[in-house]
């Protein structure tokens, strides 16, 4: 995924995203809701927060390294800036997106009921 150039905080570059919009959304939209991942775990731990998911690599995430998943960075981009599928996330770190994303939307949080579990939503994914 080509984040382009990063302004202030937020993610530039060629790097993972994990795809989080439901499967129509990714067929008909020209736009993909992602979020990026950042393998400076070091840089990271000094500030660390909530919304930061610890993904260890494997054979199915497919990651070259241990990453950290930005959920605070929720990001819209260019379906032409999606390279290609590269793994799938394991289940325990779709959860825990899931819980940090809700924390994250706190003005929300009351309103949503099983993200997770909603059939309507296509399994969370990830392209470089």
């Amino acid at each position: 995924m080509d984040f382009k150039e990063g302004e202030f905080a937020k993610q530039g570059g060629i790097r993972p995203a994990l795809i989080i919009q439901n499967s129509v959304g990714c067929k008909y939209s020209p736009i993909i809701w992602v979020i990026p991942f950042t393998s400076q775990i070091e840089k990271s731990k000094r500030k660390r927060l909530p919304m930061h998911i610890l993904v260890q690599s494997s054979k199915q995430n497919n990651l070259k390294t241990d990453s950290i998943l930005l959920v605070e960075q929720t990001q819209f981009v260019n379906r032409n800036n999606v390279y290609e599928h590269i793994g799938n996330l394991e289940d325990k770190y779709i959860y825990m997106c899931g819980n940090a994303f809700i924390n994250n939307c706190v003005m929300f949080s009351s309103k949503i009921t099983n993200v997770i579990n909603d059939e309507n939503c296509a399994r969370l994914s990830f392209a470089v």
